[in-house]
């Protein structure tokens, strides 16, 4: 992918490190394993592994793959200060993140009273002190009324947001208005309610609707694309068409695939490959070692040939002056 952009990723923050602390022992490595400690002792240490590298190493395997951006799209404020120092670390690209705002109770009050102009200005602000590129929203409402109750949602767009008296759609609305008059480089990134439930392509269809012409990006709207209604297996089919016809004919909506499950046989070969390649050098190697003792022992007993013919001359010559 030269000069590839990934614009929704998960690389930094609270989320993988929790992975990180979960699976200590998958993060231990030899250090001859890291591109960035090929010249050091071969010594256990904390490293990457393949669920959550470490920032250094997932930034050297976007650079294998020609990337030269990579923007993380689920930041907390509150971790904001903790990201920039990852990012810090983060080799040889451009980085950022999205900040979550979707679920924020001062935003969730201003959409409730329909202040637009306090939420512009709160969400000029807050970009700025957290450091972010553009704002985010992860199932609006439905966290707040998740965190109230086990069972808690939002699935429909018009739902009333627990303790707030407003809604999905508002807050969206809200928010994406906001992004607009900042004239942010990114717009408002948008993790769509029901994500990944059969039927949930019409919601993604509502919330394109209700953006009234600002511009917004769907994120993984492959998971939102799915038709179908309730939990029927035999229902659930792809609703990506109409989709994809308001996307072409709405040039202020930008979408993302997401991960791609027919990628993963492709990466599955890619590794084979790799790992064959570096069995077949290691034989190589191997071979070329083997030959070199060879040629080693043939020289050395050439050579005690050698001596013990001259040896056996020498002695003749002995007898022959003795006679």
């Amino acid at each position: 992918m030269p000069g590839g952009v990934d614009i929704h990723s998960h690389i930094v923050g609270p989320k993988v490190n929790a992975v990180r602390k979960m699976q200590p022992e998958l993060s231990m490595v030899r250090s001859h394993e890291s591109p960035i400690s090929r010249n050091v002792r071969p010594d256990w240490r904390l490293g990457g592994n393949r669920t959550a590298p470490t920032i250094v190493d997932t930034g050297y395997k976007y650079l294998g793959l020609g990337y030269t951006t990579a923007m993380d799209a689920a930041i907390a404020p509150s971790a904001a200060r903790a990201v920039h120092s990852e990012l810090e670390q983060f080799p040889g690209l451009d980085a950022g993140f999205f900040t979550l705002v979707g679920n924020h109770h001062f935003l969730l009050e201003c959409a409730a009273r329909g202040d637009q102009a306090a939420a512009t200005h709160f969400l000029g602000w807050l970009l700025d002190r957290c450091g972010a590129f553009a704002p985010k929203v992860v199932n609006p409402g439905g966290v707040e009324n998740f965190k109230r109750h086990r069972e808690g949602n939002a699935r429909d767009l018009d739902a009333t947001i627990d303790g707030f008296g407003t809604t999905p759609r508002a807050v969206i609305q809200l928010l994406a208005r906001s992004a607009a008059e900042l004239k942010l480089p990114h717009p408002l990134h948008i993790h769509c309610n029901n994500l990944g439930l059969p039927g949930n392509w019409q919601t993604t269809l509502e919330t394109m609707r209700s953006l009234d012409g600002n511009a917004a990006h769907f994120a993984h709207i492959q998971f939102h694309s799915y038709g179908g209604a309730g939990e029927s297996e035999t229902a659930f089919r792809s609703q990506v068409q109409p989709l994809a016809d308001y996307v072409n004919t709405h040039p202020e909506i930008t979408v993302d695939v997401g991960p791609d499950e027919e990628s993963k046989p492709i990466v599955a070969r890619l590794e084979a490959e790799r790992a064959a390649q570096a069995e077949a050098e290691a034989k190589r190697i191997a071979e070329v070692e083997y030959a070199a003792r060879q040629e080693r022992a043939r020289r050395g007993e050439a050579a005690e040939a050698e001596e013990a013919e001259d040896s056996d001359s020498d002695s003749d010559s002995e007898d022959e002056t003795e006679e």
